[in-house]
């Protein structure tokens, strides 16, 4: 069992946090890549491809469930204009399932010291990280404020909600 969250952390905080280790990750994807393009020897590809394989199967789909679980269904009641975007972005976490195979197993490869063999690896990672970047900018710009406006009760259930999950 992982630890629990700090309960000091609201909502909004983990939000926040999830975009900025979304952004993080994105980058070093980019970076990893880049590197074994380099030079496929390269020491730290493994480890690197290993951790972000972990982020992409694991804390990415549980950010994923946050919204789609425990955000949109209170903000859709709230703040009922936003449905449309709230079903664009909840589409966006289907197409990570068709964004995010390639580059898992191009990870899994380099993680185990082996080189990838899609052709378009370059194609599929830039596509991934677009994708992931548009999607959290549309929710910052789109519902972040009006999240933050929810009563502190609904606001504390999702910070629950959401802790629940990552406790597992």
């Amino acid at each position: 069992m992982k630890p629990p969250l700090p309960l000091e952390d609201t909502a909004e905080d983990m939000l926040r946090s999830c975009h900025a280790k979304m952004r993080q990750f994105s980058a070093i994807l980019v970076r990893t890549i880049d590197a074994w393009h380099a030079d496929e020897s390269h020491p730290q590809v493994p480890a690197a491809a290993a951790s972000l394989g972990r982020y992409f199967r694991e804390a990415l789909p549980m950010h994923a469930r946050d919204e789609d679980e425990s955000i949109s269904p209170r903000l859709v009641v709230a703040h009922p204009e936003l449905a449309p975007m709230l079903a664009e972005l909840e589409q966006g976490h289907v197409a990570l399932k068709t964004l995010l195979p390639p580059v898992l197993a191009a990870l899994d490869e380099l993680a185990a010291n082996g080189a990838p063999e899609d052709p378009e690896l370059h194609e599929h990672v830039t596509a991934l990280v677009e994708h992931l970047e548009a999607h959290a900018a549309m929710e910052e710009r789109g519902w972040f404020r009006l999240f933050g406006e929810l009563p502190e009760a609904e606001r504390r259930a999702v910070r629950l909600e959401m802790a629940a999950r990552r406790a597992r």
